[in-house]
């Protein structure tokens, strides 16, 4: 699959999100913000691509990825 090829799905699994996450990543790697605001967004990117694709892989122990569930106890 390639970057492109989501425009045209309606829906992807995780295994494909997980995949499109990766190339993602990958694309970034080797790109550097060229001012302090530029770098700290490409490290938000990236730190968010690598915990999506770390959920995606292992759900909590609902079978859920979401952090924030509606009536979840221990949230108040």
């Amino acid at each position: 699959m390639q970057i492109k090829d989501i425009q045209t799905m309606a829906t992807l699994s995780d295994f494909e999100m997980r995949e499109l996450f990766r190339k993602m990543l990958k694309l970034t790697e080797n790109v550097r913000g060229a001012t302090p605001a530029g770098c700290h967004e490409l490290d938000v990117i990236q730190n968010v691509l690598k915990f999506s694709m770390a959920r995606l892989k292992e759900p909590d122990r609902r079978g859920i990825a979401n952090d924030n569930p509606t009536g979840h106890p221990d949230i108040k």
